[in-house]
């Protein structure tokens, strides 16, 4: 096992940056109520999915009524039916919740961006240590 305390072996203190060079960089200022605006917007993506899980059952439950033709039970019909159309009206409804929710979202990102056309100052600046 190589002794680490050496000094032929020690890993180098420094943090090799690698510097690309970018059209430029634009720097908003945000408010903290804003930012927990932007915070909460993490359960957008859950309305989504369950939507899609809950209109997976109910195409799904409504693929099986179709394509079977005689059931052995004479409930698996109600049954069935119960599934499509609560796989339905939930997944409108987290559908719905997921629009709603994501308008605030879309419009604070706007406000942000807009705020002072953007620009508070511009400048040219050159980075000090370029890579050669």
């Amino acid at each position: 096992m190589p002794d680490l305390n050496s000094p032929a072996e020690k890993p180098d203190d420094h943090v090799k940056v690698k510097l690309v060079k970018i059209g430029s960089v634009t720097i908003y200022q945000v408010s903290e109520d804003e930012l927990k605006v932007l915070e909460q917007g993490g359960g957008i993506v859950s309305n989504l999915s369950w939507a899609i899980f809950l209109f997976s059952i109910a195409f799904a439950g409504l693929f099986t009524w179709v394509s079977t033709v005689k059931f052995r039970w004479e409930g698996m019909p109600s049954v069935l039916t119960g599934i499509i159309l609560a796989g339905f009206v939930l997944g409108f409804v987290q559908l719905g919740a997921w629009k709603r929710s994501r308008k605030p979202i879309a419009e604070l990102a706007s406000q942000i961006r807009n705020r002072n056309g953007g620009l508070l100052e511009e400048e040219d600046v050159e980075p000090e240590n370029q890579p050669k």
